[in-house]
């Protein structure tokens, strides 16, 4: 059921019409009063705004829950979110004659938890039969509307057992320039999502296998998207597969089945390539795997030691001169909160081939059983940052 606020009887009084000044385009003869005995240019004290009856009949009246004079009333209208709303009015002395060359104002008070937005002329002059038409566009998004409307309601009728958490509504009430007394249609438009529309999820959880993880290295201190997202460096052997498991749960961790999950692909520096498909469906427990294949002949220098291939250490980066072949890797399923484990991929050149040519920068480092039986004299002097300088008896 509709609450209303306790000021609700105030509500023509309080909102202001918006005039733009400009003549409405009017489809003569859409709108025919029933009782129509003639026609005049002059606007009486009273006067009666009515909708046509192809408006009303895909509106629901609501009386029941407030008219604001006796002879007023309120109509429920959804309008699709993005689509038109169109309003045909007629004007009468309430006797039968019509109104011509009346000026209409159309108010308009977005009165939901979410603002509806419209855009078009509020402002018409009456036509030879009293007909104005106000044609307006909705400019909400589906996410912005209201849930489409199910059974009982329909898109042409609401039911009073509808109920939703959130409202998307304006209203719109007629008045006449010049007439003290106006009995009007006012129309309750609430915009609804299509019926299409799947809102997103409010939270998913991405997360790779342990089993994944366990060839990465978590660098969760260079950058973290939300306090239970992981960034993790992965070292791939140009030419090889990536593989990767994910595993897609909502927030209270139950797996979300028969989700498309999409892999976005950043090139984050160098040339790295990779085939393969990058979107995936989960199955039944939420899991999806993507398979990819690098094709890069090359890339950075294999990795040495304190650097595995399967552990990044930050002595790395100076080393090579910061000089990187870097495909990042971010899952989604759309979701408006998303805790994911991404990806930041290395391409290397394989082991074999790394003698097969000297590159600008090489590293010459001693055993760790001949350096065992000397003396580490940095603190003495290094030729270069990333010298070092030992003492051995001999």
């Amino acid at each position: 059921m509709r609450v209303l606020p306790t000021s609700f009887k105030s509500f023509t009084s309080k909102i202001a019409a918006v005039v733009l000044g400009c003549s409405m385009l009017v489809a003569p003869g859409l709108i025919v009063s029933a009782h129509a005995t003639g026609s005049s240019s002059t606007v009486p004290t009273t006067v009666c705004v009515r909708l046509s009856s192809s408006d009303t009949s895909s509106m629901t009246n609501k009386n029941a829950w407030y008219q604001p004079g006796p002879l007023d009333n309120s109509f429920v209208k959804f309008v699709i979110a993005g689509s038109a709303l169109d309003l045909h009015y007629n004007v009468s002395d309430c006797n039968g004659t019509v109104i011509t060359g009346a000026t209409v104002n159309l108010s308009s008070s977005s009165v939901g938890n979410v603002a509806a937005n419209f855009s078009g002329f509020l402002a018409g002059t009456t036509d030879s039969s009293g007909n104005v038409t106000f044609s307006l566009t909705n400019t909400n998004t589906d996410a912005q509307g209201e849930p489409y409307p199910t059974a009982p309601s329909n898109i042409n009728y609401w039911d009073d057992s509808r109920t939703v958490s959130s409202q998307t509504e304006d209203n719109f009430a007629p008045t006449v320039t010049g007439a003290t007394t106006t009995n009007y249609d006012q129309v309750w438009s609430h915009v609804v999502a299509s019926s299409s529309y799947v809102a997103a999820l409010p939270v998913a959880n991405i997360h790779l296998s342990s089993s994944d993880i366990s060839t990465m290295t978590n660098k969760n201190d260079w950058y973290q998207s939300t306090t239970t997202s992981n960034s993790l460096v992965k070292f791939v052997v140009a030419g090889s597969q990536l593989v990767l498991h994910y595993t897609v749960t909502d927030g209270s961790g139950s797996p979300i089945a028969n989700k498309l999950v999409t892999l976005g692909e950043t090139v984050a520096s160098g040339t790295p390539a990779f085939t393969g498909v990058t979107t995936a469906t989960t199955d039944s427990s939420g899991n999806v795997t993507f398979t990819l294949t690098n094709t890069n002949s090359s890339g950075e220098p294999y990795p040495v030691a304190p650097s595995s291939l399967t552990n990044w250490d930050d002595t790395r980066g100076a080393l090579i001169n910061n000089i990187f072949t870097e495909m990042d890797f971010l899952p989604t399923v759309g979701a408006q909160t998303e805790n994911t484990d991404r990806v930041w991929s290395h391409i290397v050149t394989p082991a074999a081939n790394s003698s097969s040519s000297v590159p600008a920068t090489v590293c010459i480092r001693l055993a760790s059983g001949d350096t065992a039986t000397m003396s580490n004299k940095d603190s003495w002097y290094i030729p270069g940052l990333l010298d070092h300088s030992f003492v051995k008896f001999v």
